[in-house]
C-alpha cells in the first residue's frame, strides 16, 4: 500500500510528467512507471494498481503483459 507521502510524490510526478509531455506516449506502462518513480516493477505493479483503484489511472484496452494507463484527465484538469 502506497504510504501517503509516497501517493502524493508519485500522483504528482505522473501529472507533472503528462503536463510536461501532453500525456504518456503509447500509454504509461510498468516500465516507465518503474523509470520514474525508481521503484522495483513489482513495486511499480502494486503502485499502478492502487492509482488505479483510486481513481488516478484508468487501464487502456488490451491488458496482459502489454497493459498499459492514462490518467483520468477529466478530474484532474477540473
Amino acid at each position: 500500500m502506497l504510504q501517503y507521502g509516497t501517493f502524493v510524490n508519485a500522483s504528482l510526478a505522473l501529472h507533472e510528467r503528462a503536463v510536461q509531455t501532453g500525456g504518456f506516449e503509447g500509454g504509461l506502462t510498468n516500465r516507465k512507471y518503474a523509470g520514474m518513480t525508481h521503484v522495483s516493477r513489482a513495486t511499480a505493479q502494486r503502485e499502478l494498481s492502487e492509482l488505479v483503484q483510486k481513481g488516478i489511472l484508468r487501464p487502456n484496452p488490451g491488458g496482459g503483459r502489454s497493459t498499459s494507463y492514462d490518467l483520468y484527465w477529466d478530474e484532474i484538469s477540473g
